[in-house]
């Protein structure tokens, strides 16, 4: 409850993880998947793979990453597959 509380108070827009913890939980009253995503609209990102770009930012010494993903522009759709972009 203290991170739901913490994600509602700052409020982003997008949550993503490297696994898929936000659907692997077993259902309880507050399961983060159904709480984040239709009780606070925000976005869940998940299986990310950075390694390649942790290797860029050290490689130029950029820390700073404005992340975000392209998905497929469908009438009616309510999930896609991402093209995720990092822009240095």
């Amino acid at each position: 409850m203290e991170g739901l509380g913490w994600l509602w108070c700052t409020q982003m827009a997008a949550v993503a993880g490297g696994c898929p913890s936000f659907n692997a939980w077993q259902p309880v009253e507050h399961a983060l998947h159904q709480v984040i995503f239709a009780g606070f609209g925000m976005l869940i990102d998940e299986i990310f793979a950075l390694d390649d770009l942790a290797k860029e930012s050290e490689k130029q010494k950029r820390w700073t990453i404005f992340f975000t993903n392209e998905v497929l522009n469908v009438q009616g759709g309510v999930a896609s597959p991402l093209n995720a972009l990092a822009i240095m």
